[in-house]
């Protein structure tokens, strides 16, 4: 993925690689309404591998929320992708990059995409009540968060818990009390990492979008990257598995709907 040296609203595409979408049994519902639990057979699917040749992590996924959700209304229900996401080796840079404006950030542990909060926050969409739920994509049915907090399944509340991966291949663990840098990490036993904030009403909406340098102040999960995503690769998963070591997410233990 291509990267920026300043703040200038920069938008990553997200290729369409969209498949069966979860029917509805009752009508869509506004904001707040009773969550609607996901059926028809289409369930999450992620799945975490090691290249044995670049000791890279790939992380294959379906974009299914693994949690009830609500629709707002005109939108569709979530559809079912076919991603393969190869990250980079995390390497720490003190040249820092940009984040998308638009498009994906970061992939939550679920394999959710995480799109930039720019739009979630003008319309006020942060700040509605089911808004942690996420909602799909205005062009694509492709289901996406905005920001991760205590209402996710994969979320513990604490500084060592593993929510999602950036896109310049780093971790990006639950909310601490320890000082952070202006791209929301910090170094743990020498290795670099990033945190969310604890919540959105945390980050003043105010100040303007772009921070000093190629920081953002808009941070609720990234304030900007401190590794390269020129490496960073999302394409569609072809079902070839060859040269990688794959594991399920053995202490992920996100509910299932009733029945599923």
């Amino acid at each position: 993925m291509s990267e920026h040296d300043a703040c200038e609203f920069v938008a990553e595409e997200i290729p369409e690689t969209c498949g069966p979408c979860l029917p509805m049994s009752h009508k869509m519902g506004y904001w707040g309404a009773d969550p609607i639990t996901p059926a028809g057979g289409i369930r999450n699917m992620r799945e975490t591998c090691i290249d044995s040749a670049s000791q890279r992590r790939v992380l294959f996924f379906n974009a299914i929320p693994d949690h009830e959700i609500s629709i707002p209304r005109g939108r569709s229900s979530p559809c079912a992708a076919a991603y393969k996401l190869t990250l980079p080796r995390p390497e720490y840079k003190s040249r820092t990059i940009e984040i998308p404006a638009a498009g994906p950030i970061a992939f939550a542990r679920n394999g959710v995409p995480i799109y930039s909060p720019v739009w979630a926050a003008h319309n006020s969409f942060l700040f509605e009540e089911r808004a942690w739920a996420g909602h799909p994509y205005s062009q694509v049915p492709l289901w996406h968060y905005h920001f991760v907090g205590p209402q996710h399944p994969f979320w513990r509340n604490n500084e060592t818990q593993l929510v999602a991966y950036a896109l310049d291949g780093f971790p990006i663990f639950g909310p601490t009390a320890a000082a952070l840098d202006a791209c929301n990490g910090r170094f743990v036993r020498g290795q670099y990492q990033y945190h969310v904030v604890q919540s959105p009403a945390e980050v003043d909406l105010r100040r303007p979008y772009c921070a000093a340098g190629n920081a953002v102040n808009w941070n609720f999960v990234l304030g900007c990257y401190h590794g390269s995503t020129s490496s960073t690769r999302l394409e569609r998963d072809t079902g070839s598995r060859i040269g990688l070591q794959c594991s399920a997410d053995a202490d992920y233990d996100a509910p299932r709907p009733a029945g599923m």
